[in-house]
């Protein structure tokens, strides 16, 4: 197991981190069909019909279409509106589509797909091939001889193949024997799912698993199961969501019977609840997790507790997560006041707070992300002025004399490339001495790499170069600056994308992406849009602003709660940065964000509609006032503690009322409808002088439990009677265009039944979209000459 805070902010949290590479390597695309193409007029949207409910400070809020939760059959005739608008907009706009379809699918077309790496467990060898139809997973074990695709029929193993189950597989994973494989089935748009089971061809730890098959399945049905753990090859512990979607229950029982012969653990009202294993595998970690403290109880996989031990008692604002290792626990923690977490230790015989040890803090301005542990090393990953640190620490250096004696420093630092962030691998060999890690850059397919952490050498497992006639990486840079805030209370990291020798004269256009949510920090990591951008003269910005934790937890704790203002105002002074110094002007000015990072973008540009061409959001979270007013929603009581709760204080309504994107524009919209006396002053500078927006894509899905499509549906419907109001009262067109896209299937990490070509065509409709945005202002180009073997000159670095 690994100690990871931002995994636990993901899983809590209402991110949408989708696929950062988007696709894989393909020898040549499939066929799709899509939703039918009808030509249409715009939509018309749904009526305006004012609606209040009570405050409980006497007050009452006013929602013109918060009716669209309730009244289907106008949801639903709205949204095919939308849908059919939108395939007709882009039926127009195929001159522009095609090329960039097969512009992104050239990204994929690599001559040779670069062969799985397997992963070393216990003897076996596990890896997964990527076919057109789905993912398959094989194994053999380490004593068979290789072959060059890893294994001829007769020495390896299907242990699954994901094309030919109905679903998403959520989670994986190997019981103790490896006589068994245990997978966590999700319908589409479903946050739990079915546990099943199949049998592979080793022996188990009891005589009676002798009689199955190899192959065979079961499944534990009648269960919203969410995470699991194997504590032996019949016994597992498992969580359960309650009606709010929340894991809230953990259960232990034999698999092979019915659920309602399991024994309840532990059970909690407040958290959300994770499970997993220790890396040398003695206990069972349940791991209760808010958005600001956590409490963990192990579980010992060898039945000398019947129980759960508990670790240490939640204590508000601590948050900490466990590992062991040798006769003691290591703890990943923000407690004693290290905000950036510090690895500490504790017994094994009595883990509690009073009893722990610091075993490492970090230097100031570092903070630590993840711990891997193995028997003779510790493995920190770190983020240091917002880039990407691997630190490895050997426990057998005793104290300074012995390190220097071996003239090796007990703790070293990991190199990596410029521009490139480090991913864990998966690792599950506690005595070994390399380590395994994913290096990331937004010009590279992920590189694997294995480190020895004795020798202290890199050495390259996979690398997948993109087809540099598709892409000539050499052409292009990444850079870092840094954006003064308006209070010059702090410095905003800003990496930019760009093609090498661009010129500061106002005229490049930007796509700037942001997320600055729940403390998560966002990498420059590859997207194939983005590719395409870059190669047609763009500049990608990616903002690490505030909210985020790219530069600690201060970080973060600068764009939550009161402070939440303070994640728009860093977008939009990145953004008026960006034209300052004659990278771009407002005309070519364009912003992204998905999810929590919807909001961001949308909050800012409403703020600021007259300083951004054009938005793209993806399942964003735009109604926050909304959403945090509604308890019976899955995730909102689970996040007070990063909006605040609107209807326990005034304040935070207040605060929300005027920075959710959603009730900015019902704003704009009175204002815009405001007929002021012929004498008298504006109400807001920003408002009255309002007389035009920016064009907007959005994406959504019907099956998204976290941002409900009727709120987003909610957000574009308004977002339509403003730029109708302000057309006719500057009887002009005052907003270029409104797309609204619906999947029937999407969830909130988009649909992820679509496959490749799916995703890709998504990413052509977005690339679309954007140069479409500024095409009237400005022109795009193509790329320079071609260089070789961009990524082996940037693994061969290290």
């Amino acid at each position: 197991m690994k100690l990871s805070a931002a995994a636990a902010a993901r899983a809590l949290t209402r991110s949408a981190h989708r696929s950062l590479i988007a696709a894989a390597p393909s020898a040549g695309p499939r066929r799709a069909t899509f939703f039918s193409v009808a030509r249409m007029s715009t939509p018309v949207p749904p009526a305006l019909n004012p609606a209040t409910e009570p405050l409980p400070w006497g007050d009452a809020r006013t929602d013109p279409l918060q009716y669209l939760r309730n009244d289907d059959k106008t949801l639903n005739d709205y949204l095919a509106a939308e849908n059919n608008a939108a395939e007709a907009y882009y039926k127009r706009n195929r001159g522009l589509l095609k090329p960039f379809r097969r512009d992104l699918e050239s990204f994929l077309r690599v001559e040779k797909i670069a062969p799985s790496v397997p992963d070393l467990v216990d003897g076996w060898q596990y890896w997964n091939e990527t076919t057109h139809e789905g993912i398959q997973y094989w194994r053999r074990h380490s004593d068979a001889q290789p072959t060059r695709s890893y294994g001829a029929a007769s020495d390896r193993e299907l242990v699954l193949d994901t094309s030919v189950i109905p679903g998403s597989i959520k989670k994986l994973g190997l019981s103790p024997s490896h006589g068994l494989i245990g997978y966590l089935v999700e319908q589409p748009g479903a946050e739990f799912g079915t546990l099943h089971f199949r049998r592979l061809h080793a022996p188990c730890d009891s005589a009676e698993f002798d009689v199955v098959p190899v192959g065979a399945t079961a499944a534990l049905n009648g269960l919203r199961a969410f995470s699991f753990e194997f504590v032996s090859d019949s016994i597992i512990v498992y969580t359960v969501c309650n009606d709010q979607l929340r894991p809230d229950r953990v259960f232990v029982g034999d698999w092979r019977q019915p659920a309602n012969t399991h024994t309840l653990l532990l059970e909690d009202d407040l958290g959300f609840i994770d499970l997993g294993k220790t890396k040398d595998k003695r206990f069972v970690t349940i791991n209760i997790n808010t958005l600001e403290s956590s409490e963990v109880h192990v579980y010992p996989v060898d039945g000398s507790a019947a129980t759960p031990i508990l670790v240490s008692e939640l204590e508000d604002g601590v948050q900490y997560f466990v590992d062991h290792h040798g006769d003691q626990f290591f703890i990943l923690t923000n407690a004693d006041g290290a905000q950036d977490f510090k690895l500490v230790t504790a017994p094994t015989a009595t883990p509690g707070r009073a009893h722990w040890s610091d075993f490492h803090v970090p230097a100031p301005g570092d903070k630590i992300e993840d711990v891997d542990l193995f028997a003779e090393h510790v493995v920190l990953y770190m983020k240091r002025q917002g880039e990407s640190v691997v630190e490895v620490i050997d426990t057998t250096a005793t104290d300074a004399e012995e390190a220097a004696a071996r003239q090796m420093p007990a703790v070293h630092q990991v190199p990596l490339p410029k521009g490139g962030a480090a991913v864990p691998g998966i690792n599950l060999d506690y005595h070994a001495d390399t380590f395994r890690m994913t290096i990331q850059h937004p010009f590279a397919y992920d590189a694997i790499v294995d480190y020895n952490m004795k020798s202290r050498r890199v050495l390259p497992r996979r690398l997948q170069p993109v087809p540099v006639s598709a892409f000539n990486a050499a052409n292009y840079d990444v850079t870092r600056i840094w954006v003064t805030s308006r209070d010059e209370s702090a410095r905003i990291p800003v990496t930019l994308l760009h093609r090498r020798g661009m010129e500061l004269n106002g005229s490049n256009p930007v796509s700037l992406r942001a997320y600055g949510a729940y403390g998560l920090c966002i990498d420059p990591t590859l997207r194939l849009d983005v590719l395409s951008l870059v190669k047609r003269g763009w500049i990608v910005a990616i903002a690490h602003v505030r909210g985020g934790s790219e530069m600690g937890r201060a970080w973060y704790s600068d764009g939550k709660l009161v402070n939440k203002r303070n994640s728009f105002y860093d977008v939009i002074d990145v953004a008026e940065h960006l034209c300052t110094i004659g990278m771009s002007r407002p005309e070519l000015m364009t912003a992204t964000g998905f999810s929590a990072g919807g909001l961001t973008i949308a909050a800012a540009a409403m703020y600021r509609p007259d300083l951004f061409r054009a938005l793209v959001l993806h399942s964003p979270f735009v109604d926050v006032l909304g959403s945090m007013m509604d308890e019976s929603l899955p995730l909102t009581q689970g996040e007070f503690a990063e909006w605040g709760n609107p209807l326990a204080s005034k304040a935070y309504y207040d605060l929300m009322s005027d920075y959710s994107p959603y009730d900015q524009v019902l704003r704009h919209l009175a204002a815009t409808n405001h007929q002021p006396e012929p004498d008298s002053e504006p109400t807001t500078t920003t408002t009255s002088t309002l007389t035009r927006l920016p064009s907007l894509l959005v994406t959504a899905g019907k099956r998204d439990q976290r941002t409900p499509v009727w709120q987003t549906a909610k957000f574009v419907a308004l977002y339509r009677h403003l730029a109708e109001s302000i057309a006719r009262k500057h009887s002009s067109s005052t907003c270029e265009d409104v797309v609204f896209s619906i999947n029937d299937d999407g969830s909130h990490f988009g649909d992820v039944d679509a496959g490749q070509v799916g995703r890709v065509e998504e990413m052509a409709r977005e690339v679309t979209f954007l140069n479409r945005q500024v095409e009237d202002n400005w022109r795009f180009g193509g790329q320079g000459p071609a260089d070789q073997g961009f990524v082996g000159r940037l693994i061969s670095k290290l």
